[in-house]
């Protein structure tokens, strides 16, 4: 197998299934759209929303 080839072809999520791609406890069918995710578990707690940043400051550029 040669080296990976950039950019890396994306498959639509329909084809990225496999028959040993697990089904998640709370769904049997591929989530595609945030719309449908936030169905499936409601919204961020605002905690986690406050965390978003546009950009890296020293505090995150240590994980970065």
């Amino acid at each position: 197998m040669g080296p990976a080839q950039w950019p890396v072809p994306i498959k639509p999520p329909e084809e990225q299934m496999t028959a040993i791609t697990p089904a998640h406890p709370l769904t049997s069918r591929l989530v595609t759209t945030e719309g449908q995710l936030r169905a499936l578990i409601g919204e961020p707690a605002a905690l986690t929303c406050a965390k978003i940043s546009d950009r890296l400051d020293a505090m995150t550029r240590l994980f970065y």
